[in-house]
């Protein structure tokens, strides 16, 4: 919330100032969101690591076992050990290199496909700029007193949106199935070969169209880079600031604004109406099939001498439902007729228990009847979608700085639907270790420090915060700016450990205690002048520590206090010539001496 609340305090800023976006604040803004983002990369790092030390799953990933699709695959077999002649799976690398080329080259294609989606949004863009179709995109045009502004950033931002989660949606399964294909041996191997996969398609895929926006689109007016479609004026940014100069500043925070928010609704709609609609769907068809069986029984027990048949068919004993529901209203009309109440109520007292689609079903039985959570793919796309939000929020903020506010929100809100989907409409899902967030870490660190060079991209080149400084002169700047930065975020990450030092110790006190308890290591007395090796050590492991200074053994203060005392110290008789003198105690000895 601290980059949010700076974001909010810089966009106020720039309502105010005449050059809009290219506000005196802007540039210092980008540098804290620099190192705010190094920041929070090493909080997120010491705070993974003190759950993996409370979960017990430090050294998850060397412990952890292969999977079932790797050795049911026809390449992998069972071989000697170089190292210690154990049976141990072996897949061969050169297969692995042809299936991991094989990938690449699919990815390359699918990439490819990607680009020209986008381009086919660039020329939508550029033809909806001619006066006849900015007209009519003009909401003055519909309804008087509307305002004299074209929605067509706005309507290029949604259809862009849309793209890019049907995009994201038909790769995940070719991601997947050349995952499957590739034969990993682990689950966190596998993970992160789908991550690495799936980010290089998303990178192209969701931010093209912004370094398009913000690097590319004011050089084509200026030089004339036309694609063959239009005119360069078509290509112009706007809109005109202060300086008569025009810039796409502007262009890309209306780009931002409409993702974020077409990006909340439009996954709201994917992950909740559209699970909702189709359970609503599943559950309307099994009333209409009970319906349907009730009505048909009702039939079968209207039948002359059949009305008493129960539900089970030719089963006499059984009573059927509409016989007890006669029963019961034939004791409304005539309340005088206790023999046959008896007669029903010893009937029902007797019936077997009713059947399944008589009763109401158990909460277990309703959880069974939800969709299977899987443990693999549905954390990875909610992660995807995070990290998704993390880029647009740090990459382009000289250009939006309500970007990390926006980005909050939509974090919060695709948490609680996320956590709403799990908990509602999926069962439990199975229990599955983790280190770390593997790749995904990665990936967002990657993310920040990518900022800082598309930030100053934008300040020296984009924006007209240096505008009347010659090309050499921007490069110096911008040199200055990126160097800079890149060394507070390394002194940053350097003061900053990545795992807290009493976290550090517990865990060395935890492989010791699984040394003494598991292993059954012999206990070795610290090595103390005048102790024997057959004291006992405290090996208890408390709830906390007693003091702040304590050493790798648990009780060892205890244990020092138990020690005896050592011998006094012998006094060194004088030698001749040193006169006798007295002394009061051994510190003035020692000073003599």
């Amino acid at each position: 919330m601290i980059a949010a609340v700076a974001g909010f305090a810089v966009q106020v800023d720039i309502s105010t100032s005449v050059n809009l976006q290219n506000a005196e604040s802007v540039p210092y803004f980008c540098v804290f969101m620099a190192l705010w983002s190094s920041a929070f990369i090493a909080q997120w790092k010491r705070t993974q690591s003190r759950w993996a030390m409370r979960w017990g799953m430090v050294g998850f990933e060397q412990e952890e076992t292969d999977r079932p699709a790797f050795a049911a695959d026809p390449q992998t077999a069972l071989i000697h050990s170089p190292v210690d002649g154990e049976l141990t799976t072996y897949f061969p690398p050169a297969v692995a290199a042809r299936r991991a080329r094989m990938s690449g080259a699919i990815i390359a294609v699918c990439g490819t496909a990607s680009l020209g989606v986008v381009y086919c949004l660039f020329i939508l863009n550029v033809l909806m700029k001619y006066p006849r179709w900015e007209h009519r995109l003009t909401p003055s045009t519909w309804v008087p007193g509307m305002p004299d502004t074209s929605i067509r950033p706005t309507v290029i931002g949604v259809a862009n949106t849309a793209q890019i989660m049907v995009m994201e949606y038909a790769y995940r399964s070719v991601a997947v199935a050349l995952n499957d294909a590739e034969g990993h041996r682990t689950d966190t191997a596998y993970e992160d070969a789908l991550i690495a996969k799936t980010f290089v398609f998303t990178f192209v895929n969701a931010y093209t169209t912004f370094f398009y926006t913000a690097f590319v689109k004011q050089f084509q007016a200026q030089f004339g880079w036309t694609m063959g479609v239009g005119r360069p004026r078509l290509y112009e940014c706007e809109p005109q600031v202060a300086s008569g100069r025009s810039n796409c500043m502007l262009d890309l925070k209306t780009q931002l604004s409409s993702i974020f928010v077409s990006r909340v609704l439009i996954s709201n709609v994917k992950e909740v109406l559209v699970p909702y609609y189709f359970w609503a769907a599943k559950r309307l068809r099994s009333r209409e099939r009970a319906y349907l069986d009730d009505l048909a029984a009702a039939k079968q027990g209207d039948a002359p001498g059949e009305l008493e048949e129960g539900p089970g068919g030719d089963d006499p004993k059984r009573p059927g439902r509409f016989a007890r529901l006669r029963g019961r209203f034939r004791r409304r009309r005539d309340p005088a007729a206790p023999a046959e109440e008896a007669k029903d109520d010893a009937a029902a007292a007797e019936a077997p228990p009713e059947p399944q689609s008589d009763r109401a079903l158990t909460p277990p039985e309703v959880e069974a009847a939800l969709d299977e959570y899987d443990v693999m793919i549905g954390p990875f796309d909610d992660y995807a979608e995070l990290v998704i939000i993390f880029g647009f929020g740090v990459l382009f903020v000289a250009a939006f700085p309500l970007a990390p506010l926006m980005a909050s929100v939509n974090s919060y809100v695709e948490i609680r639907v996320d956590g709403w989907r799990i908990s509602q409409r999926h069962r439990r899902p199975w229990p599955r270790g983790a280190e770390d967030i593997g790749t995904w870490g990665t990936i967002i660190e990657l993310l920040s420090y990518l900022s800082v060079i598309t930030n100053g991209l934008m300040i020296v080149f984009t924006g007209l915060f240096v505008e009347n400084a010659t090309v050499a002169t921007k490069i110096l700047y911008y040199l200055l700016y990126t160097h800079g930065v890149f060394l507070a975020k390394f002194l940053v990450a350097l003061v900053v450990d990545d795992v807290p030092r009493d976290v550090a110790i517990m865990v060395e006190r935890q492989k010791f205690t699984e040394s003494k308890l598991i292993t059954r290591l012999p206990d070795v007395t610290p090595n103390v002048q005048g102790v024997s090796d057959a004291v006992h050590v405290d090996l208890t492991i408390q709830d906390e520590d007693a003091d702040e200074v304590y050493l790798d053994v648990p009780g060892y203060a205890n244990y020092v206090a138990s020690l005896p005392a050592p011998p006094p110290r012998p006094r060194r008789p004088p030698t001749a010539r040193e006169a006798p003198t007295a002394y009061d105690d051994d510190d003035d000895w020692d000073k003599a001496v």
